[in-house]
């Protein structure tokens, strides 16, 4: 799994390129949620803007969640999220499919891995 980190460092992106990127993407991609070094916290698939919906979320709900109070410490220290498009596709059950295996890779920090 360290490689692959490696690897998703050198494609982190601050939101103004990672929307600029999502004109160039299919319809359908994956997109993975970093902290200011660069750790993945969060993997998700989605279509248009979907990736950019989780800050709104955190400062709008209360629910307890580890991506939701990650979002919020990160925002009261002044830290940027960092983003990777990681991946598109035409279909939806390829974008599924994409997400699914990384979060195999990286692990779920909710459920203990």
């Amino acid at each position: 799994m360290t490689a692959w980190i490696e690897v998703l460092a050198e494609r982190i992106e601050d939101e103004v390129a990672a929307r600029g990127r999502l004109t160039n993407a299919g319809p359908h991609y994956v997109y993975v949620l970093c902290r200011s070094d660069g750790t993945p916290f969060y993997v998700g698939k989605g279509v248009q803007n979907r990736c950019f919906h989780h800050e709104a979320e955190a400062r709008k709900t209360e629910r307890l969640t580890h991506k939701l109070n990650l979002l919020r410490a990160m925002h009261r220290r002044g830290e940027a999220i960092g983003y990777c498009i990681e991946s598109s596709f035409d279909t939806e059950t390829e974008a599924h499919v994409r997400e699914r295996h990384l979060i195999a890779t990286y692990g779920r920090h909710d459920q203990g891995r």
